[in-house]
């Protein structure tokens, strides 16, 4: 009986030594976060950072936000994907970040994911950067670290550029220890949209200096969708009623 009625005792202890000590997540997969209904758009209240400024309209019922995070543990961001979305989807809006820049010595040079990029209201929603060879930078860290487009060297101008900032959103949150890329919104009729992983892929650098990649398919296991985890400030309030119901109970079994 005595270990019956401190097991939950046990239980919420537990729950508070595993918020409270430090840990190292390991490495996982690409993860793909559809954000439904979002109360806020993705850029709402993030100021521009080296110049480049965020676009978002979507936000309220009926609409959808959709960011992937790249937590592989040999990727060095992302370089290509291809995203499904299954349900009712009148607009879709291409977010990720693309841009064209001229230099001193040349002109239309490209950054980002602007190489076969679907237009708008087209799903699949896929892009890709440029393959080995063909344009001077390649910029790294997409869906892994934050950024903008100020970093690419010699640039002079920069002309048709969709979201030069990327990494920190209105919506997300960063995750074990990175940040998300905003790829897409929309509006959706009828039951909110999901994700086909049988029909995504991704393909992630692999060399931090040239554009070496390797594909994830998520038929293979590779991608994951994200489910958030509870806040520590929602476990702690569950260890601390847990505590409080044992010590309850034994209070009143005292007073029998």
């Amino acid at each position: 009986m005595i270990l019956r009625s401190w097991s939950p005792l046990i239980a919420a202890t537990t729950i508070l030594i595993a918020i409270l000590t430090p840990h190292r997540s390991d490495a996982g997969p690409i993860y793909l976060n559809l954000v439904t209904d979002p109360v806020t758009t993705a850029f709402s209240g993030i100021p521009a950072v080296g110049g480049f400024s965020g676009t978002s309209t979507r936000a309220g019922a009926g609409t959808w936000q959709l960011y992937v995070l790249d937590d592989q543990a040999a990727s060095f961001g992302i370089a290509l994907y291809q995203i499904s979305l299954v349900g009712s989807v009148p607009a879709i809006n291409h977010r990720s970040p693309q841009t064209y820049y001229d230099t001193n010595d040349d002109v239309d040079f490209r950054a980002g994911f602007a190489l076969v990029r679907t237009i708008n209201n087209v799903n699949p929603i896929g892009a890709a950067t440029e393959p080995r060879g063909q344009e001077p930078y390649y910029v790294h860290g997409f869906g892994r670290t934050a950024g903008n487009f100020s970093t690419v060297p010699n640039a002079t101008t920069y002309y048709n550029t969709t979201n030069g900032q990327w990494g920190n959103y209105a919506t997300v949150s960063p995750y074990d220890g990175k940040n998300w890329l905003f790829i897409a919104e929309g509006s959706y009729t009828g039951s909110a949209p999901t994700i086909d992983l049988t029909d995504s892929f991704f393909v992630y650098y692999t060399n931090p200096s040239l554009p070496d990649s390797e594909t994830v398919f998520g038929r293979n296991g590779g991608l994951a969708l994200f489910t958030p985890e509870p806040s520590s400030l929602s476990l702690i309030g569950l260890a601390i009623a847990s505590l409080s119901s044992v010590f309850g109970c034994r209070r009143a079994k005292i007073a029998e």
